[in-house]
């Protein structure tokens, strides 16, 4: 059964039709175009990508899952940053197959793509406050009137980087890791309140309006 499933599945893509072929080469394309066109006409090239590799040496309570390790290592559990990192990513993953699935069933295809994007900044195990730069403009195209208490955390990332370039994190370690593991404790019990109590308001849009997530 699988040896069949495994032959089976690269003709799988004559199933897709070829108007989404032609839209994901355009839209891969123009992706591709924008990071060599930046990344060239800034001057700094692509020795970005190597850095890429020692991002995770960075341990900053900023990241949720790293926040929580830190917590933990306070009260005595060795090695739990390591272990809530990796327990970040796999839910991550989770999340994201969660709104592929939504989206792929008639969900706001918008409001999964803000939401993917916000959980990928926020379940990644290392977090700079700029990062929060990238889901802001689709979030802000989808998020409810009711979330605006939202502002007060985002100005709290979007101050800890001073203008000399140090981050405030750094000298907070202990307290805020405490803080932020209580705070994405409480998000999380949030989210699984509301799409308990009403799916529909699940990923709606401004004012309650609009295509949501809970959409079958």
């Amino acid at each position: 059964m699988k040896a069949t499933a495994i032959v089976a599945l690269p003709f799988a893509i004559f199933l897709i039709p070829r108007s989404w072929w032609r839209a994901g080469l355009e839209l891969a394309g123009g992706a591709a175009g924008a990071l060599v066109a930046v990344s060239l006409g800034s001057g700094l090239g692509l020795g970005w990508v190597g850095a890429l590799a020692d991002s995770g040496v960075s341990i900053q309570w900023t990241a949720p899952s790293t926040a929580a390790g830190m917590t933990l290592e306070l009260i005595g559990v060795p090695h739990a940053v390591a272990v809530t990192r990796v327990l970040g990513v796999i839910a991550l993953a989770g999340v994201l197959l969660w709104l592929f699935r939504r989206a792929w069933r008639g969900g706001d295809p918008l409001s999964c793509a803000a939401f993917a994007m916000a959980a990928t900044v926020l379940l990644a195990p290392v977090f700079h406050p700029w990062y929060a730069v990238w889901p802001l403009t689709l979030l802000a195209a989808t998020l409810r009137r009711d979330t605006r208490w939202l502002v007060v955390p985002v100005a709290v990332a979007a101050a800890l980087c001073l203008p000399d370039g140090y981050n405030l994190a750094l000298a907070t370690k202990a307290p805020g890791a405490v803080g932020m593991t209580v705070l994405a404790g409480y998000l999380a019990w949030k989210v699984l309140h509301e799409a308990n109590r009403d799916p529909g308001r699940v990923g709606a849009g401004r004012g309650g309006a609009g295509p949501h997530l809970g959409e079958p």
